[in-house]
Parts: structure tokens; C-alpha cells; sequence
């Protein structure tokens, strides 16, 4: 049975992952149709020697790390992000993410978790470095169960 991802549960230092995928035709063409990018290398062909993926594609694999064991109770806030282009993911790459939680925090009175992550290839290149953090969802306060004000 899957866990439900709460916050208190969480361990700084937990690894999340392998999340094992290939940059696909679809696949590119999927991000490029939801993003409304359609450049010629990610569509046609590149200076890396035909098609990559969209340099972000791996910018929301946050998502399947953390809940890849996991059930979520609630939606988590999406606090910051950032990444570090290393290399191209070419088509036809088959792509490994992993991750691990490298700090848990509360600020304000919310809790927050920082999960870090890489996207490598097979021939073990760097493609991109993810930080990601994320609040975790609050107790609903104020309202009665029929959802109005107290």
C-alpha cells in the first residue's frame, strides 16, 4: 500500500528515484505543443545532431520523484525552482532522475521540504540539476465542513 506524503514523515537525506524515462518523439512533441515552443531543433533537427528535448523538460519531474511511493493528501505549494542546464537530452536518450531531500524547514509558521535532483542520460552525462521547494499543505482553518466561514 502506498504512504501518504506528510510532511512530518519526511527525512532529510531520504533519496526519491529512479524515475527511468526516453526523450521520445512524443515526448518532444508533447512539451513542445504545452509549452507553445516549437524551435527547429526541438522539431527538426539541432547542432547536436538531430532533435532535443526542450532544455526545462525535466522541470516538473519533481512531481513522479516525490510521489512515486507516496499518495498525496493534499496539493503541496509550489514555492521555488531552479535548474542548471548541463547538457542537451537528445532524442532517443534514455533518461534517469534521481533525488534526495536536503532540508526541511519551517519559516513563518509553514513547513517547507528542498529536494534536489539530477537528470542524467545513459552514457552517465549530466543533463540537468534540479532544486525544487516545496510548502507543504495547511490545516484548513475557519471553515466549517460544509465550506463556510466559522
Amino acid at each position: 500500500m502506498e504512504k501518504e506524503l506528510r510532511w512530518d514523515d519526511i527525512e532529510v537525506g531520504e533519496e526519491v528515484g529512479p524515475l527511468e524515462y526516453e526523450i521520445s518523439e512524443e515526448l518532444i512533441d508533447k512539451f513542445a505543443k504545452a509549452i507553445d515552443d516549437y524551435d527547429d531543433w526541438y522539431m527538426k533537427d539541432s547542432p547536436f545532431g538531430g532533435r532535443i528535448a526542450h532544455p526545462t523538460f525535466s522541470a516538473t519531474d519533481y512531481v513522479d520523484l516525490m510521489f512515486l511511493k507516496r499518495t498525496p493528501i493534499m496539493s503541496w505549494v509550489h514555492a521555488k525552482q531552479s535548474i542548471e542546464l548541463i547538457n542537451p537530452a537528445k532524442l532517443g536518450s534514455k533518461v534517469t532522475v534521481t533525488g534526495k531531500i536536503v532540508d526541511k524547514y519551517i519559516k513563518r509558521g509553514r513547513k517547507y521540504i528542498e529536494l534536489v535532483y539530477v537528470a542524467i542520460d545513459q552514457d552517465g552525462q549530466e543533463i540537468t540539476r534540479n532544486k525544487y521547494i516545496s510548502m507543504a499543505p495547511q490545516q484548513l482553518r475557519g471553515l466549517k465542513t460544509n465550506g463556510t466561514s466559522n
